[in-house]
């Protein structure tokens, strides 16, 4: 069963910095401007290691896919096949 405690521990202790170069497909990271829970350096950093990354910064915080939803689903099908 998943709870903040191991989904903290999680984010806490997984590392795949040395795994982005490889990634070769089209890849959106999507970042909040103001997220409290996740600082907006960990979805740049990463974005910043896949050569093939969008990186769509939106307004608001945690929870950004269900705010914009429209702004989402847009980037997502924009993205190259």
């Amino acid at each position: 069963m998943r709870t903040p405690e191991k989904q903290i521990v999680l984010a806490c202790t997984i590392d795949v910095e040395n795994d982005l170069p490889s990634i070769t497909v089209p890849t959106l990271v999507i970042a909040g401007e103001a997220d409290d829970f996740v600082d907006l350096a960990h979805s740049v950093e990463p974005a910043g290691r896949i050569a093939t990354a969008a990186l769509p910064r939106l307004p608001d915080g945690h929870g950004v896919p269900h705010v914009y939803t429209t702004a989402v689903v847009q980037t997502i099908t924009e993205l190259p096949a």
